[in-house]
């Protein structure tokens, strides 16, 4: 209980007030109990179990805090007077969801968090992971226990947010047709009434009148009864999300996933408990609809793919080139009849994951694809630049929809130079050029070079493919709405490349980017840096401020921009970091979320083929490989941090426990999730989702605090 951190349970019973409160308003309009809809009560009922639990859990955590309180008292007691009587406090009284939560919310502003210092920093003394030796050598143990409380409660903050917005819409609902029927019924009764005192001939034209207010009211009906139709199967949902919680609740609370010895008897009941179907007709909610959509998408993909597979098993010439002609094939018989239990099939009895994983993952990292996108974000997105140049010998991405006339007259010399060495002329052509990526520039002037924020994004993939070219379209929008310049490095692949080439890789080009080497090639220094991750990208991410803490590449200061008696910047950790749905972890251990998380994008059946590729020998719970298992003297390191996560995403425990240890360490630290949406969301707003086009807006609000709020 060291740490006082309470927020999901403080949420989670806030919401669960103003959820009960509305729906309480919304039977207030309810004249007779006769008439009140079934499955608003049916809701209520549930909300009040779920409160119960809650309540319990919020009583609970009151008594923990008020016995440490006891016991440090009676401690220092003993210390000043040792014949003193010990100190009690009062037990809790408060008998009301809204009083616990008052009553707790106090007991945690007067502990707090504790304070770190973070300008102390003790490195690691070696750099063990970059050497492949096989063993993790800085393995925390104790400190990265998984709370799976903590993780359901924030599970259940998220499911609480969707039940408040379908309670709204509901009330809407209600008091609207009420308010119709009214209106429709005193037009009728005026009309006919005007009908019986008009003379024969104006009857006619009365009765027209009466016919086109018969029509509108059949039709207003028609949308109401649909629009009810529509209100009820979104409830019924909710009820049932909130039962499933409640189920998966109790088991975590009776058996414990954190208890030694009961991961694997829980991982069995988790498995064998009756989880309720969430409906999927046309009349569910839009978001189930979309969220179906991808994952129908996904499972043609997987099952295409796992058909391919199995015709063409050599790995000979031939089948190579069949294999997309195939899996081609099998996509359009798959998208006309379904998949059916296909995907599944695949992905639980296949004997090649990692190739069905490159072939279909892989479709979007293809050299075509990715030239594509560079030149569709021209025409599309109204790009100012959009290249491709090499940083410390690494591909990366140039993208800005700002135009930057340092930027664009180096990247103009770049082109030139590259197509002088294309030509063979080099070794006639002796012009001292400073602008080489492979040439060490320390006689340049860095404070001539203007300033210029940075975007360091890292994509995913699952380390077998980059997904750029879904990620331009919005990575456009964040360089237009913060006038910075984005940078993706291309970094090395499954399988020809494993742990830690990436993370070698990605560190080349970051160093590179801020202690000066690349300045000259850019034309422009980096002001302030945002490092951005979905995904394995996000995995990536964290692990650079890791790796550049243990490996002592930063300074332990914090890094300065230009000192007087120094000619050339020195390597700094990022300003802020942000990820989404990132693999934090890639151990195999048991959480909630991996075992009944059902994402269309990424299975959990997908998660061991990931870890066990990239890593190889290498361990699971090694601090660069996994950043989840960082010790706290890392942590404390961590610039402000934003996580993005996904409410079926098989990596949200791990970010629900990474953001609480980031909290303990005084960082920064933000989490929120999106209901309804896949594994690696933030490219969906590009293709119409609202869902992910409002994490797009708050991530853009986000980056604008970070790059402009402390100058305004």
């Amino acid at each position: 209980m060291k740490g006082y951190h309470h927020t999901y349970a403080i949420d989670a019973a806030q919401l669960i007030i103003e959820c009960r409160q509305n729906l309480k308003s919304i039977l207030v309009h309810s004249p007779r109990p006769a008439d009140v809809n079934p499955n608003i009560t049916d809701l209520d009922r549930t909300l009040l179990s779920t409160e119960q639990l809650v309540h319990y859990h919020l009583l609970m955590l009151i008594e923990v805090i008020n016995d440490e309180k006891r016991l440090e008292r009676n401690f220092d007691s003993a210390q000043n007077q040792s014949s003193s009587a010990p100190i009690s406090l009062s037990r809790s009284t408060t008998t009301t969801l809204a009083e616990s939560v008052e009553n707790l919310k106090q007991l945690s502003r007067k502990n707090g968090p504790r304070k770190i210092n973070r300008s102390q920093f003790i490195p690691h003394p070696q750099s063990s992971s970059t050497k492949c030796n096989g063993e993790s050598s800085a393995t925390v143990k104790g400190s990265t226990e998984k709370t799976a409380t903590d993780s359901l409660l924030f599970r259940l903050v998220v499911i609480l947010q969707l039940a408040l917005v379908r309670i709204d819409e509901a009330k809407s609902i209600i008091c609207r047709r009420s308010r119709v029927s009214i209106l429709f019924g005193v037009s009728a009764v005026t009309t006919i009434a005007s009908t019986r005192l008009m003379q024969t001939h104006e009857r006619s034209a009365a009765n027209n009148v009466c016919k086109g207010i018969t029509l509108v009211g059949i039709l207003s009906a028609s949308r109401n009864g649909w629009r009810k139709l529509c209100m009820n199967t979104r409830l019924l949902n909710t009820s049932l999300i909130l039962e499933d919680w409640q189920q998966q609740w109790t088991l975590i609370e009776s058996v414990g996933l954190v208890k030694e010895g009961s991961e694997e008897q829980c991982k069995r009941l988790l498995k064998l408990m009756p989880f309720q179907t969430k409906s999927t007709s046309i009349w569910g909610s839009q978001e189930s609809f979309r969220y179906n959509l991808i994952k129908y998408i996904m499972d043609c993909v997987y099952a295409s793919f796992g058909t391919a597979h199995n015709v063409n098993k050599s790995n000979n010439k031939k089948d190579s080139i069949l294999m997309p002609i195939t899996a081609a094939v099998a996509a359009s018989f798959y998208a006309v009849v379904g998949p059916g239990a296909k995907s599944a099939q695949v992905l639980s009895t296949s004997s090649d994951y990692s190739k069905m994983m490159q072939d279909s993952w892989g479709l979007i990292s293809t050299p075509f694809c990715k030239s594509f996108s560079l030149h569709a974000s021209r025409l599309l997105k109204g790009a100012a630049i959009a290249e491709r140049i090499k940083i410390a010998g690494i591909s990366c991405f140039i993208l800005s929809k700002d135009p930057c006339p340092a930027l664009s007259t180096a990247i103009r010399r770049y082109k030139r130079r590259k197509k002088r060495e294309l030509d063979q002329e080099l070794d006639t052509i002796l012009e001292q050029c400073p602008y080489d990526d492979s040439i060490d520039c320390r006689a340049v002037n860095f404070s001539e070079y203007p300033k210029k924020d940075l975007i360091f994004h890292l994509t995913g993939g699952g380390f077998f493919a980059h997904t750029l070219a879904g990620d331009i379209p919005y990575l456009l929008d964040w360089s237009g709405k913060t006038r910075a310049i984005v940078i993706c490095p291309e970094y090395a692949l499954l399988p020809n490349h494993t742990f830690p080439d990436a993370i070698n890789e990605v560190t080349n080009v970051y160093v590179s980017l801020t202690n000066g080497d690349a300045t000259s090639l850019l034309g422009f220094r980096p002001g302030r840096i945002i490092v951005t991750g979905e995904s394995t990208g996000g995995n990536l991410a964290a692990a650079l401020i890791v790796k550049l803490c243990m490996d002592r590449l930063i300074d332990t200061e914090g890094g300065l921009e230009l000192s007087e008696k120094e000619d050339k910047p020195r390597v700094r950790l990022p300003d802020a970091l942000m990820l989404c749905c990132a693999a934090l972890n890639l151990s195999l251990e048991l959480s909630p979320s991996r075992v009944i998380a059902h994402d269309a994008v990424l299975p959990s059946t997908l998660i061991s083929t990931i870890s066990n590729t990239y890593l190889g020998g290498i361990s699971k719970t090694d601090p660069i490989a996994s950043p989840f298992y960082a010790p706290d003297k890392i942590l404390m390191r961590f610039p402000p941090t934003l996580l993005y996560a996904s409410s079926e995403d098989p990596f949200l425990d791990d970010s629900v426990a990474f953001n609480k240890r980031l909290k303990s360490c005084g960082v920064e630290c933000d989490l929120r999730a999106a209901q309804n949406m896949p594994h690696a969301y933030w490219g969906l707003g590009t293709a119409g989702f609202p869902e992910a086009r409002k994490v797009q807006i708050e991530c853009i609000q986000w980056m604008v605090q970070i790059l402009f709020g402390k100058n305004k």
